[in-house]
């Protein structure tokens, strides 16, 4: 049971537990949790796309589309474009050309 008066640290840990089970109940959710697995450098990286539905991609799968910026790279750059996967909460990157999808660990920002 959720109680209405979860705040800080208590309102982490819930939304943690959403995240292991893929549940985000909107793109907004989704975009949260992306944006913090991601180097805090106040403000260097942003979601440039405005789409906000769910979208098809690698096939049958659905997801939140997430186009990244980096702002600190000669100014604004594309990084990629990425899909978090409604059913499993997995993130997904595709190549330049949106043909094929790896699964992806943002290792690449550790």
């Amino acid at each position: 049971e959720i109680r209405l008066s979860l705040v800080g640290s208590e309102m982490c840990i819930r939304d943690r537990e959403n995240t292991v089970s893929g549940a985000f109940g909107s793109f907004d959710d989704a975009q949260d949790w992306f944006m913090n697995q991601l180097p805090n450098e106040n403000g260097r990286f942003e979601v440039a796309n405005s789409d906000k539905d769910l979208t098809s991609f690698s096939g049958d799968r659905t997801g939140y589309h997430i186009e990244l910026h980096d702002n600190n790279r000669d100014g604004d750059t594309k990084v990629g474009d990425f899909y978090i996967d409604s059913n499993n909460g997995k993130v997904y990157k595709s190549d330049e050309h949106g043909k094929t999808f790896a699964e992806y660990d943002f290792s690449d920002f550790k």
